[in-house]
């Protein structure tokens, strides 16, 4: 780095902390107006403090919660996962390893179209867009085994301009 690129750097540092400073400024005063006009309900004490080098006020709240606070449903905390995933793009076929422990092949959905594989099953979900175009998606086989998904997607043979072929004289 030379003298300049510092100078850069500290710059978008100021630059960022005088804006996390008055977010932080908005942040409280759209709290000191909820507190004001009784839209944070609660019980308030505000004091003040009047020390040498320190002027200012501590607002302290009491709140009340629900019979279990605790008790969050279990929809709130359901999180889908991505799951680890390896594609293999071999000459004839495309072949994609998904890890999906603890899940039962009839739990899976798979879906094709548009270029896209789509997996589906009870905590995961993976959508991947497949490089290759000239797929067979009608002969696509899939099978499940220890948690790993294997999918064999067997690519449309088209025959290549240079590729040499000698042709049958009837």
């Amino acid at each position: 780095m030379n003298y300049f690129e510092y100078d850069d750097f500290f710059r978008d540092s100021d630059s960022f902390h005088n804006r996390l400073i008055q977010q932080m400024f908005r942040e409280m005063e759209r709290f000191e107006e909820e507190i004001k006009s009784g839209k944070l309900k609660g019980n308030w004490k505000i004091r003040p403090i009047d020390r040498p080098g320190m002027k200012g006020y501590v607002a302290q709240g009491t709140f009340r919660f629900s019979a279990n606070p605790t008790n969050i449903p279990k929809t709130a905390i359901k999180e889908e996962r991505e799951p680890l995933t390896d594609v293999f793009d071999e000459k004839d076929n495309v072949k994609i390893y998904i890890e999906m422990p603890g899940v039962d092949k009839g739990d899976i959905q798979l879906d094709i179209s548009e270029g896209f594989l789509e997996v589906k099953a009870k905590d995961f979900y993976k959508k991947l867009k497949l490089q290759t175009e000239s797929l067979n998606s009608e002969k696509a086989t899939a099978t499940c085994k220890n948690g790993v998904l294997k999918i064999d997607i067997p690519k449309i043979q088209t025959r290549k301009e240079d590729e040499k072929r000698t042709i049958k004289i009837e």
